[in-house]
C-alpha cells in the first residue's frame, strides 16, 4: 500500500463567520409527540391502528420488532423490554439497501413501502433503538421518496422499552414462553 508525505506545517486559513441557525424541530419527535400521534393506549389492548394519514415505522430487525431479540447485533442485550409500539409497521432499514450497501431503485423503495401501506401523504413518525440506523430510513422517505412529513422519534426503543406503563406489542411472548418451558422440562 502507498503511503502519502507526512506534512508538518501548520495551515494557515483566514478566520471566518459562522451563524449557527436555530435548532432543527421539523424532523424530531419526542415521547409525547409520539404518544400523541398514535393515541394514548392501555395495557392489553390489541388490534390498535394509528389514526389516519399517519404512520409509525419501526426499522429495527424483524427479530427486535417481534420480540425475539432486545437489540440486534454486537449490543450488549440491555434491560429492555421487548417487542414495538403498538400499531407500529415494521419497515427493517436493511430492506432499503442493496448487497453492496447503495439504496435500492426508486421502483424496489415504492413496492416495499406501498407493500406496509406507506405512501407520501402520511404523517410518518419512525424509530429505532438508539437511532443509529434512523438516519437511513428518514432520509429514504424524506428526500428519495417524497414524504413531506417524516420524524425521527429521539427517545427511540431505548427510552420506550425502558418506560414502566407503556404498552409494548410483543409477538413472540407466547412463543418464547413455551420454548423456555420445553428447555425446562
Amino acid at each position: 500500500m502507498d503511503t502519502l508525505p507526512l506534512v508538518t506545517e501548520t495551515p494557515d486559513y483566514p478566520p471566518a463567520k459562522f451563524t449557527c441557525r436555530d435548532q432543527e424541530t421539523d424532523s424530531r419527535a419526542r415521547r409525547e409527540d409520539v404518544l400523541s400521534h398514535i393515541g394514548r393506549l392501555r395495557a392489553g389492548v390489541s388490534g390498535v391502528r394509528t389514526p389516519a394519514r399517519r404512520a409509525l415505522v419501526d426499522d429495527r430487525s424483524p427479530e427486535e420488532y417481534s420480540g425475539d431479540l432486545k437489540e440486534h447485533g454486537n449490543y450488549p442485550q440491555r434491560y429492555l423490554r421487548r417487542g414495538h409500539i403498538p400499531g407500529a409497521v415494521s419497515l427493517p432499514w436493511a430492506e432499503l439497501l442493496d448487497t453492496d450497501c447503495t439504496f435500492k431503485s426508486t421502483a424496489e423503495l415504492d413496492r416495499i413501502l406501498r407493500s406496509r401501506k406507506l405512501t407520501p401523504d402520511l404523517d410518518v413518525i419512525e424509530n429505532t433503538r438508539i437511532g443509529e440506523r434512523a438516519d437511513v430510513t428518514w432520509f429514504v422517505l424524506h428526500e428519495l421518496m417524497g414524504f413531506g412529513k417524516v420524524h425521527t422519534y429521539d427517545g427511540s426503543w431505548t427510552e420506550r422499552g425502558n418506560l414502566i406503563g407503556m404498552p409494548i406489542d410483543n409477538t413472540t411472548r407466547p412463543e418464547r414462553r413455551a420454548r423456555e418451558q420445553r428447555a425446562f422440562a
